[in-house]
Parts: C-alpha cells; structure tokens; sequence
C-alpha cells in the first residue's frame, strides 16, 4: 500500500441532524486516496469513531483471518460490522454515519466532532472523548516534554 500523506490538523467537523458527517476537503482527499470514495465506519471500543477507506478495512480483515488467537479475531470483526456499516463519501462530501455507530458515540444529531487522520484511517472523536484527551494533555504536559527531549530522533 502507498503512503498516503496524513492532514495535520484535528479540525472540528459538523454531524447533522440527519446523522451526516460534512469531511472537511483534506479529508475527503486522504480517505480517496486509498482507492475510492466507499468507507466502513464503526467503533471498536464504543468511545471513538473509526472511519476507514475500505481497502485499509479489507486489509485489517485480512489481518484478523491470519491471527493467532482466532476467537478474539471473530468477536472483533463481528463487533465491528454490528457497530458499523459501509457507507460511500456524497458529491458534498458527506458520509452518513451508521445509525449504531452514532447511538454508541452518543451522536444524537447538529453535533460537533473532531477529526484525526491516524494510520490510514480518521478517528471520530466527540465532545467528551476530546475534553478527556486534552484534559489528560493538561496533566502530563511536563513528563511529556521531558520524555520528549529523552526520545532520541525526535526534534
């Protein structure tokens, strides 16, 4: 798989009260850049959203058929595609995210989320998800300079 150049930015991004999500157009490049507009969305852990292009969902898939601990593997792609749904990006950038993929998340409609391209997939992170990280950025913020400056190759 090509590397795919990731958005830098964490934008807030619009659900609305039809359960759309409106990509901001970074977004929209970098999730068509792994081969299409089509998509799984799900939640793996019932916190964070997980939009995926479905060539990355396909290899994680893959992934999953090759695993050692073969039990694991089948509750976590069943729960995905129980929390999930394919979906395709509109021609006004939208995705509908799936209806149990919104309850899980507490998405309820007009609401505001953020966005983090990471790994080849974008991260759905709500209000409460996004307060608790920078929360916890707040606290950690001297250790985590400190083991910054530690870790060697990092500027």
């Amino acid at each position: 798989m090509a590397i795919v150049e990731e958005p830098q930015g964490v934008p807030q991004a619009s659900v609305d009260d039809k359960g759309r999500l409106k990509l901001p157009v970074e977004f929209i490049a970098y999730l068509e850049a792994f081969g299409g507009k089509k998509l799984f969305i799900t939640t793996l852990d019932k916190r964070l959203g997980r939009i995926y292009p479905m060539s990355v969902w396909q290899s994680n898939l893959n992934v999953l058929r090759g695993a050692k601990d073969k039990q694991l593997a089948q509750r976590k792609q069943f729960e995905a595609k129980v929390n999930g749904d394919a979906v395709e990006i509109d021609d006004n950038g939208r995705v509908l995210l799936p209806a149990a993929t919104r309850k899980l998340l507490g998405i309820t409609g007009k609401d505001q989320v953020w966005l983090d391209a990471f790994n080849g997939r974008v991260n759905l992170v709500t209000k409460t998800v996004y307060d608790e990280r920078m929360r916890e950025s707040d606290e950690n913020r001297a250790t985590d300079e400190v083991a910054l400056d530690e870790m060697e190759g990092f500027r």
